[in-house]
């Protein structure tokens, strides 16, 4: 669709109009003080959320102003929207709803705590947003915030290959965000990709060993080399189907033009060659769907 359309535009000033420029209660525990941010609700001034800002980051990352007082106004808006959002990543890598570091667990034994809501914890459907925002605005997996996203959410799969979501309460929304962030950060290193899937595996670390060996491309650089390939790299909680099989099938199944890869170079004849298994892996996914 055509970004300069007037419903578009319309709608990008919308937004820009309900950032948030007030400080809240986010501010005690974040990396800094700056106000930023997008609220679920009309009014919710004094609590954006990491959730709809990385989502109105990818919107803005995707519509251009058409006036030069408007295109300023959404580089300010999405330049304020990361550093307000790279403040509250937790510790662990991950994004939590609302707050940094609200995630003693002992809260939720109060008698009162509905349903666990008494804590704010990192998941993976909100860092994997996090991390689609964050890659759409230029910053790349070699990034401290975005390794350590991606670190977080390797950790946090599940032993069927799936990843659980805590705002779309199922494993299809969080596996469907996963693998959105992850996708891309994958295809951006297609070109350091071996020579053969088989190489690839060589490298693929021990059951013992966490996700990946450490490389002149980050710990998680052979991980991606290694995925682009078609390699599967073990990871925590190895299942009868192997964790990353969900994340394997996504990829396979997306086709290339024909002769190249998805990042516009030379296609390997092993990955031209690929078509049978593309249809296996995809049926992996509709199997951890159904």
């Amino acid at each position: 669709m055509d970004g300069n359309r007037p419903p578009i535009q319309e709608a990008l000033a919308w937004l820009l109009e309900r950032e948030i420029t007030v400080v809240g209660d986010w501010r005690e525990k974040s990396l800094q003080d700056a106000p930023g941010g997008w609220c679920f609700e009309y009014r919710n001034d004094l609590y954006p959320d990491c959730d709809d800002t990385a989502e109105v980051l990818l919107v803005l990352a995707a519509v251009r102003g058409r006036t030069d007082e408007l295109e300023a106004r959404r580089q300010a808006a999405a330049a304020r929207g990361q550093r307000w959002l790279l403040g509250l990543q937790n510790p662990d890598g991950g994004w939590a709803s609302f707050d940094r570091c609200c995630d003693r667990q002992v809260l939720t034994l109060i008698p009162f705590a509905d349903h666990n809501a008494m804590i704010d914890p990192s998941t993976p459907d909100i860092t994997s947003r996090v991390i689609s925002a964050l890659s759409a605005h230029g910053h790349a997996l070699e990034d401290g915030p975005v390794r350590r996203a991606t670190e977080f959410l390797l950790r946090e799969q599940e032993e069927d290959g799936s990843w659980p979501g805590r705002w779309g309460a199922n494993g299809i929304y969080g596996t469907w965000l996963a693998l959105s962030a992850l996708a891309p950060l994958a295809a951006r290193m297609r070109p350091m990709a071996g020579p053969s899937a088989a190489s690839s595996r060589r490298s693929r670390p021990g059951p013992g060993r966490r996700h990946a060996t450490a490389g002149p491309r980050g710990p998680f650089g052979r991980v991606f080399a290694a995925l682009a390939a078609g390699a599967r790299p073990a990871a925590r909680n190895r299942g009868p189907r192997g964790p990353f099989d969900s994340v394997f099938a996504a990829l396979a199944a997306r086709r290339p033009r024909r002769g190249t890869s998805e990042a516009g170079v030379p296609a390997r004849p092993a990955l031209a060659a690929r078509g049978a298994e593309r249809g296996r892996r995809l049926g992996r996914v509709a199997s951890l769907l159904r």
